[in-house]
């Protein structure tokens, strides 16, 4: 979260920015409420399975996170390049 919030805010992307608080505040929600409950990928993108990790989707972000201690430990823009990054998950 830290370096996509830096570059909304290196941008004055207000707006963006807002939503994805909002957004991370939904999905930490979500994963509170059922943990078992994401995918196992991104949907568009099922040759990315990463062991021990779950994917929800909320507003416009593909959210990455470890269902066993409730981590989050990715947030990816919708249109963004999700298998060149998702390395970093």
């Amino acid at each position: 979260m830290r370096l996509l919030s830096a570059y909304y805010r290196a941008k004055n992307y207000t707006e963006a920015l807002k939503y994805l608080r909002a957004a991370l505040a939904a999905a930490k929600a979500r994963i509170a409420a059922s943990p078992t409950a994401g995918a196992e990928c991104p949907r568009p993108y099922p040759a990315i399975k990463i062991p021990d990790v779950l994917w929800i989707f909320e507003h416009r972000y593909w959210i990455a996170y470890r269902p066993i201690n409730l981590t989050i430990t990715g947030i990816f823009y919708d249109e963004s390049d999700i298998p060149y990054n998702a390395n970093d998950v």
